[in-house]
């Protein structure tokens, strides 16, 4: 049999091992009648192989196609269209390597809707993430991480976004950092729980598609914050004196008066705080104050029952002093005032000397505005509004005295001697057209205080004569027209602050002149504006040669610093009647009707 050889097709005889044309080794066949047939299961082996190795080529044309970078974005933006949040999520990653979530791509469609491949542009990026068949090189859309800030300067806070805590960092600054999140609009909320409050805050969060180092702020007011309080009465120079109670913690006060930020606290009333002060009488404490705003002031401005109880006892003991000092011109009896303050008095009482003036009269009673007892800003002193209620008469030595009600307004100024351990009077300042409100009634001794010899005899005096045409050519009408014109000209001068501007009416050798000028400058330094509404006479009676006592009716609105009041007063003066000028001599009472 010849067989040949594969190589170069030269025959050679059947028991050839190599072919004797080439040399190459010859391939042996076995017969067709010894050739035995391929088993099954080498048969389906086969089969599967050579399916198989057909599919190759197929299997990877679909392969590189379905993870292709273009089909990353087509599969993006048709899962936007569709609304499939678990079809974006598989096609979107965050430039943290992270996987975004079902939950955070809905969130992500809600804000976006209407992404442009444009829009996307612009902060994304396509990137190779994880294999497909673990063979290609799998493509996703990756969005850059977003960062979300919140200021609070407190350890704790929790920021909540579709019930899941988001990882954060807390800066020196207070600025609480939240990463790696998702652009989107999410249900948010602030959870907290902390040494005074605890709150759960829900809001809504649109967290911004940002680039590169922005951040999204949130604005939102949580029902508790950082407070601050200070005090409405305050010292300086002793401010360790103070402090702030809330809850059972105690906090100092800097020398502005206020507490560092306290909290965070809440914001609801439900917490309240009290201050307390150390002053040289005792310890003062406040009224609870309800805690609803982050910064508030803590108010001691009212004296303690017990120490307004002394005050009220050295008043008391004042307007007698006072009543004693001003009836016999000596500022020394006054042991409830301090030393600057009889200097003023004696002052005043040397003026009354060289004047050849007198008081006689007796205190009757005084009548306190208890509201009106208040600290001063200072904490170092206490006012209030009085009215020492006399029963007298300023009169010239040789006079014949009338007695009659007075009304000495002023406003009182205390302050506390820790020496000798009681409040004396540092300022009083006359107000006679104050709107004093009085409270409470003091009844005075009655004792009648004067210089001995000064006044006239009593039966001196006579009924006065109704004024006439016949006395001094002066009528009724003539003197209605001056109260007017002068009360006009009084009120301008205060307003103004120039007594210039009535002096030219008042004898300038009278009381009325340095009395007038002192009250213009006094009311005017406190703010206080006067209209005067209106005059009338009521009553004309001749005293001596050339002078006539007019009682008037006359009718002003006070302006005062926080309050107006209409005020009607009985009024009587003595005028100087010198041809056809009048002239306000002497004041001898004003009282309010």
């Amino acid at each position: 049999m010849t067989i040949f050889c594969t190589s170069c097709g030269h025959p050679n005889e059947k028991g050839n091992k190599i072919c004797v044309e080439c040399g190459k080794p010859l391939a042996v066949r076995a017969s067709a009648e010894t050739k035995k047939p391929m088993a099954l299961k080498t048969k389906v082996l086969t089969a599967v192989i050579v399916l198989l190795l057909a599919g190759l080529g197929g299997l990877y044309s679909w392969g590189t196609k379905t993870a292709s970078a273009e089909t990353a974005v087509s599969k993006f933006f048709e899962a936007l269209e569709k609304k499939d949040a678990n079809m974006l999520a598989e096609h979107m990653a965050l430039s943290n390597g992270k996987q975004v979530e079902p939950k955070q791509a809905a969130a992500f469609m809600e804000s976006y809707p209407n992404l442009t491949p444009y829009d996307l542009e612009q902060v994304a990026t396509i990137s190779q993430s994880g294999k497909v068949l673990g063979v290609f090189n799998a493509f996703k859309v990756v969005l850059p991480e977003q960062t979300v800030s919140f200021e609070f300067p407190h350890e704790g806070l929790e920021l909540h976004l579709d019930g899941k805590k988001v990882a954060s960092v807390e800066e020196e600054d207070g600025i609480y950092r939240f990463t790696g999140l998702v652009p989107g609009s999410y249900d948010a909320k602030f959870v907290y729980d902390g040494e005074y409050t605890e709150f759960t805050h829900p809001f809504e969060l649109t967290i911004e598609m940002n680039t590169g180092s922005e951040e999204t702020f949130i604005y939102e007011e949580l029902p508790a914050e950082s407070v601050v309080l200070d005090f409405d009465v305050f010292n300086e120079t002793n401010y360790k004196n103070y402090k702030v109670i809330v809850g059972e913690k105690e906090f100092a006060v800097d020398a502005t008066g206020a507490t560092e930020p306290i909290g965070p606290l809440p914001l609801d009333g439900s917490l309240t705080a009290q201050g307390e002060i150390e002053f040289p009488w005792g310890k003062q404490v406040s009224e609870p104050l309800k805690i609803d705003s982050d910064y508030q002031t803590l108010e001691i401005s009212k004296l303690s029952k017990d120490q307004e109880g002394k005050l009220v006892e050295q008043l008391t003991l004042f307007g007698e002093q006072y009543t004693q000092a001003l009836g016999t011109r000596d500022a020394s009896v006054l042991k409830t005032a301090t030393a600057d303050q009889r200097k003023v008095f004696e002052e005043e009482f040397k003026m009354m000397k060289e004047s050849n003036l007198y008081f006689k009269g007796s205190l009757t009673e005084i009548k306190l505005e208890e509201p009106s007892i208040v600290l001063n800003g200072n904490g170092e002193s206490v006012s209030m509004l009085a009215e020492l209620v006399v029963n007298g008469a300023n009169y010239a030595k040789g006079d014949t005295v009338v007695l009659d009600r007075i009304n000495l307004e002023a406003e009182i100024s205390f302050v506390y001697d820790a020496d000798a351990g009681k409040w004396l009077v540092g300022e009083y300042v006359s107000n006679w057209f104050s709107s004093i409100e009085p409270t409470r009634t003091i009844k005075g001794s009655g004792k009648v205080y004067e210089v001995a010899g000064a006044a006239g005899k009593a039966e001196k005096a006579e009924v006065p004569a109704e004024v006439t045409e016949e006395n001094f050519g002066i009528s009724d009408s003539e003197i209605d027209y001056f109260f007017n014109a002068y009360n006009d000209s009084s009120v301008a001068a205060i307003n103004s602050g120039d007594f210039g501007m009535v002096s030219s009416m008042v004898t300038l050798d009278g009381p009325r002149f340095q009395e007038q000028s002192k009250f213009v400058n006094d009311t005017y330094a406190k703010g206080i504006t006067e209209e005067h509404l209106g005059t009338s006479v009521e009553k004309v009676e001749v005293v001596d040669d050339g002078y006539l006592q007019v009682t008037t009716i006359e009718k002003f609105i006070i302006h005062g610093t926080e309050k107006s009041s209409e005020k009607d007063y009985r009024t009587v003066t003595i005028i100087y009647v010198e041809g056809a000028d009048l002239y306000a001599h002497k004041l001898i009472s004003t009282k309010e009707i």
